[in-house]
């Protein structure tokens, strides 16, 4: 623990120093390595001039959020709820399919691979009145990997359908499986929180106010299943620490400090590659719904996603071979991008902790391979 507290200190600095000089108001950081949130940081204000951030600041995290839309479906599959790869008219109790392609399902795999077909339309509300209208297609094949497509409105059609099937709400249905038992206070429609008092105002890059926190506080979806998708492609409000919990679970397979939160299988679904797609100019793959790439800030593969709306910037990251991680939630900075597509303050933020992360690893195998070397000594010469 003094270790830590020191190397965050030590580190507070260049976080600092980026989120500054990429003009954010606030920002909130947490570092998962082994499998574990291990550190945090934060930096500026929740409510500019008069609250600062906390690692308990809650943040509408923008479309991060689907990540946790598909690990409640993933849920569902493991308990034999809902299946990927039927037709969601099942769970609607009408049929549903794109008349150009009547004969490939809709499907919940597709919607998590965002090659659905489905278009990006306005308007998330009385979601059964518009899938029964059936217009609600691009002319591509579902499924098809040229149909790839990100999609928001796709992620209202999935996370309804969850309801539908499970006849409760998503923050229900997220409480049950994975908030309530990880101590997490999150949910999708910021007005649902047990401490509103934690929520963060929101700001544009230009520091001028999109979302006050009084404003986020009385934002209340529908309690009824299947009718609100609005909360569901990015109006989740977590902090970045309780989101680095749920990293964890994909980090360790599906477990969170020895208790099994998804099947092994189900992470693996959601890790498993399945098209390129470009990504702010940036060619990745696209996994269900994870995005993966190679070699980025100093890691050989990273599995991550982004959120941006109302100025924030967020980004998680994870490598699976280190099980080491980053979430980081940014507002009020810019939304510049790196060369691997990701907004710069993430990204750079990222690089900085993965390096910090790297080196304690380094620095431990050292250790111990000097007290190995000092133990085979101690035995040769008592020998």
């Amino acid at each position: 623990p003094e270790e830590q507290e020191g190397r965050k200190q030590a580190l507070q600095p260049a976080i600092d120093e980026i989120m500054k000089n990429r003009g954010a108001v606030g920002g909130t950081v947490a570092l998962i390595e082994g499998g574990e949130v291990t550190s945090t940081w934060e930096y500026g204000d929740a409510v500019k001039g008069s609250v600062k951030m906390t690692e308990d600041t809650k943040m509408r995290v923008a479309s991060i959020s689907k990540v946790i839309v598909a690990m409640n479906m993933l849920r569902m599959v493991d308990e034999g709820i809902v299946n990927l790869d039927e037709s969601i008219g099942t769970y609607w109790g009408v049929p549903v399919y794109n008349s150009s392609y009547p004969d490939n399902p809709i499907t919940l795999r597709s919607i998590l691979s965002h090659t659905s077909s489905i278009a990006e339309l306005s308007g998330y509300n009385n979601m059964g009145e518009k899938i029964r209208k059936n217009n609600i297609f691009r002319n591509t094949r579902p499924s098809d990997p040229a149909s790839c497509s990100y999609c928001n409105f796709a992620f209202c059609v999935g996370g309804t359908t969850i309801e539908k099937a499970a006849n409760k709400t998503i923050t229900d249905i997220s409480k049950e499986y994975f908030f309530d038992p990880m101590g997490i206070d999150a949910a999708f429609g910021s007005g649902l929180l047990k401490n509103k008092d934690l929520i963060a105002s929101l700001y544009y890059a230009d520091n001028s106010l999109a979302r006050s926190k009084e404003s986020m506080a009385k934002l209340v979806p529908s309690n009824v299943p299947g009718y609100s998708g609005s909360y569901m492609p990015g109006g989740l409000c977590i902090s970045a620490k309780a989101y680095a919990k749920m990293v964890c679970i994909l980090v360790n397979d599906g477990l969170y400090q020895g208790q099994r939160y998804l099947s092994e299988e189900a992470v693996q679904t959601m890790e498993t590659p399945f098209c390129l797609t470009d990504y702010h100019g940036v060619q990745v793959t696209q996994c269900f719904p994870l995005k993966y790439n190679t070699n980025m800030y100093g890691e050989d593969g990273l599995y991550f996603h982004t959120g941006s709306a109302y100025g924030i910037y967020a980004l998680f990251s994870y490598n699976p071979e280190t099980r080491n991680g980053v979430v980081v939630l940014t507002t009020g900075a810019s939304g510049a991008c790196d060369e691997y597509g990701i907004y710069s303050v993430c990204g750079e933020v990222s690089e900085v902790l993965y390096g910090a992360a790297n080196q304690l690893m380094r620095n431990m195998k050292t250790e111990e391979e000097t007290d190995n070397i000092a133990e085979e000594v101690t035995v040769g010469v008592n020998g």
